[in-house]
């Protein structure tokens, strides 16, 4: 039996969609197949899949040491960034995810995950898709994607999380300390989900950070 439960430690997803349906697709690159759980077949997608017999039936085995039974397959249209590229999912009684794109697609596409930008590309440049961040209660993103010239400060927007509901005198640190960007500690009083952060760039490179990449946090002065 193979894998086919999902890395949760550093969990990667997009938003995409699946013969026309968008919703969010975890990246596994441990599970050896693509997979699509029944329910979201049935329910969401209202596609029908080829099912097996008794003789094609395979068995995943999850990191947990659960079995996973496969009941079939089924052929769909993935739409990234615009990009149509069909795929072959197995369908599974129970997964934790709606759909996962496992180390096959990761391979046929040539997917590399930058996670400095956070963004995942395919085909060697020839499409990117931004990463889903998961939400933190204090982790400030950034709102766009942004380029910081060589050796210059910006002032970027963020995002704050909307567990963060202050709207008191809050106080923005670094999240860490990078080699190449300062991130300055200021004192902000929110009133959307909205503020903006100062950075430097203190390298001799163009700096660029993917919408959504975590930079600060902030919490109650």
């Amino acid at each position: 039996m193979r894998s086919l439960e999902p890395n949760r430690e550093s969990p990667n997803e997009i938003v995409a969609a699946l013969n026309g349906a968008r919703g969010r697709i975890l990246l596994d690159s441990g599970s050896a197949i693509n997979a699509i759980s029944l329910n979201y077949v049935r329910n969401r997608l209202k596609v029908v899949y080829k099912a097996f017999d008794e003789s094609e039936k395979r068995n995943f085995r999850a990191a947990n040491g659960t079995a996973v039974n496969t009941v079939g397959k089924v052929d769909l249209t993935l739409n990234v960034q615009g990009l149509n590229i069909p795929i072959t999912f197995y369908v599974a009684a129970s997964l934790s995810d709606n759909v996962l794109l496992g180390i096959r697609f990761m391979k046929e596409t040539r997917a590399v995950l930058d996670c400095s930008k956070n963004m995942l590309i395919l085909y060697d440049g020839l499409v990117a898709a931004p990463l889903v961040v998961k939400e933190s209660d204090n982790v400030l993103t950034t709102a766009r994607i942004v380029c910081i010239p060589p050796l210059c400060e910006a002032t970027i927007a963020v995002t704050i999380p909307r567990k963060y509901t202050t709207r008191r005198d809050s106080i923005i640190e670094p999240l860490h300390e990078p080699a190449n960007l300062l991130v300055a500690s200021v004192v902000v009083t929110p009133t959307s989900r909205r503020t903006v952060c100062r950075v430097m760039n203190i390298t001799e490179q163009t700096i660029v950070l993917g919408k959504g990449k975590a930079i600060a946090t902030i919490k109650e002065a």
